[in-house]
C-alpha cells in the first residue's frame, strides 16, 4: 500500500504533497508552494527528496533545494 500524505493551508489549498520514494527512507515532495496575500502562487519548487515524514515539513527547513520559480501578477490577477 501506498501512503501519499497532503498537507493543506487554512482555506484548503494544496501547499505540499508527500509521496513514497524507491528508498524507503526518503519520500518525494512535490506541489510546494508558497502563495501571496492573494491566494495565487508566488513561489513554487521543483519536486525534490526529503527524509520520510508523515508531518509537514517547510522548504525552508530543507537544504539544498534549487531556487523556486517566482510569479508576479498583474493588478488585475
Amino acid at each position: 500500500m501506498l501512503t501519499v500524505y497532503t498537507f493543506t493551508d487554512g482555506l484548503g489549498r494544496t501547499i505540499q504533497t508527500r509521496s513514497p520514494a524507491e528508498d524507503p527512507t526518503k519520500h518525494i515532495v512535490t506541489g510546494t508552494v508558497e502563495l501571496n496575500r492573494r491566494g495565487l502562487v508566488a513561489k513554487q519548487w521543483v519536486p525534490y527528496l526529503d527524509t520520510h515524514s508523515e508531518s509537514y515539513i517547510p522548504h525552508t527547513a530543507v537544504s539544498g533545494l534549487a531556487p523556486p520559480v517566482s510569479y508576479t501578477y498583474d493588478p488585475l490577477g
